[in-house]
């Protein structure tokens, strides 16, 4: 089918084994050209692809090549897609350390509690919907990456292993926190630093 389907596979064994996923969560995308994508199907069991398992549509998610539906995620990953055009892997996941920070309302994007990169956490939408789209649209220009509350995780970049390696940077940012702060709250870091961060990785201008 294309030369992306032994790399779709592989991470997502990467994926089950680090336990960003279980059972049948999650999906995984990669653009083939402007008119065609990859998709995982929906139920796909990420840790045990094979290739009946990965689909192709066209932009607007209908089914090109295949014989299932392409998951029912599908909606913010083609967004995703049509406004960013640097943007050729898309990853969701139910992260749980990443998704246990936005059940505890601790804002990475806001109070900034270590020197990586920001992570906005998003409003809680219905999965599969268009809302968790809508609620990510503000981010998806100036981040790679962001929380979807209570719902999982959402990572993406020019190739699939640059998405896997978001989505990886993301949840050990959390792991980290979860751990800190099972000791004592956590303070931010003072107005001043965040401010020369946020220029650091062009979020402020």
């Amino acid at each position: 089918m294309s030369e992306h389907v032994p790399e779709i596979i592989e991470i997502g064994k990467l994926m089950y084994q680090k336990g960003y996923n279980v059972s049948i969560d999650g999906n995984i995308s990669v653009r083939l050209s402007d008119k065609e994508l990859l998709f995982t199907a929906t139920g796909a069991r990420l840790g045990f692809l094979t290739e009946d398992d990965i689909v192709v549509t066209d932009y607007e998610g209908n089914l090109l090549k295949g014989s299932r539906r392409a998951t029912s995620e599908k909606i913010l990953h083609l967004q995703i897609y049509k406004e960013r055009e640097d943007v050729n892997a898309v990853i969701h996941a139910h992260a749980p350390y990443s998704v246990a920070l936005s059940m505890l309302d601790i804002d990475i994007e806001n109070n900034l509690y270590a020197t990586v990169a920001p992570i906005p956490i998003t409003e809680f939408a219905m999965p599969s919907s268009e809302e968790s789209y809508l609620n990510m649209k503000p981010y998806i220009k100036d981040y790679n990456w962001g929380i979807l509350r209570r719902h999982g995780v959402v990572a993406y970049e020019n190739n699939l292993l640059g998405a896997f390696l978001r989505l990886e940077g993301m949840e050990h940012l959390a792991k980290m926190l979860i751990y800190a702060f099972s000791v004592k709250k956590v303070e931010p870091l003072s107005a001043e630093i965040k401010d020369k961060l946020l220029h650091f990785w062009g979020i402020k201008k």
